[in-house]
């Protein structure tokens, strides 16, 4: 039970049925609620960024938000990471071997600059589904449109656009969930997390090729 929880090293053997499970659970929890709930949600966040932004954002414009939200967390988690190490190392940080630093090699330190590269890891491939879901436009159908006379801009329907941007909110707390549990050192919320990310990212691109959503069945 330890291992399934993240609480011990899992064994060889363990590894599958851990992985399997792990993204059952995620897959479990996007069908069931998450991505319904993210999508309800996306009004509130709509207005909410109409109120404390210097302009108002329609949803196309929330979406590459959400990816430079992106963006700032792989700056921000440097920038923790490079304070940390600034404080405690013995010199103060060693601009020329950045990588090597004690700090960086094991406990905190390196919890924290490995979220970093976690991060920047993510971020290309959640901006390409982003992106994927601009230029492969599709229908509520779940038809793609390669004549825009023949269908209307997906964004511009509020179905399509709720969808993509509440994807994309998910992936950005899936995201947030992870730096945190990284940085404190709690391993399956972390797993959880990264599991999340990359099924968020695998579903903007199953609607924007396929049309295919996971939204609840009922």
């Amino acid at each position: 039970m330890k291992q399934f929880l993240g609480l011990a090293p899992i064994s060889p053997a363990l590894m599958l049925p851990v992985l399997l499970l792990l993204h059952a659970t995620v897959h479990t929890l996007h069908t069931t609620f998450l991505i319904q709930a993210f999508q309800e949600a996306v009004p509130s966040v709509s207005m909410l960024a109409a109120e404390y932004l210097p302009a108002p954002l329609d949803l196309k414009a929330m979406c590459w938000l959400c990816v430079l939200a992106g963006v700032l967390l792989v700056v921000v988690t440097f920038y923790v990471s490079l304070l940390y190490s600034t404080f405690y190392e013995k010199e103060g940080y060693d601009g020329s071997t950045p990588r090597t630093m004690v700090t960086r090699r094991s406990g905190v330190g390196h919890r924290l600059y490995s979220s970093h590269l976690n991060a920047l890891e993510d971020l290309p491939s959640f901006g390409l589904a982003v992106a994927c879901a601009f230029f492969l436009k599709v229908s509520p159908r779940g038809q793609l449109c390669d004549n825009d006379m023949m269908q209307p801009d997906a964004f511009e329907l509020g179905l399509d656009a709720e969808y993509i941007t509440a994807l994309c909110l998910l992936h950005l707390a899936w995201r947030l969930l992870h730096f945190f549990s990284f940085a404190f050192g709690v391993v399956l919320p972390r797993g959880l997390a990264y599991a999340g990310g990359v099924h968020s990212t695998f579903a903007l691109f199953a609607y924007a090729i396929f049309g295919v959503s996971f939204l609840p069945l009922w």
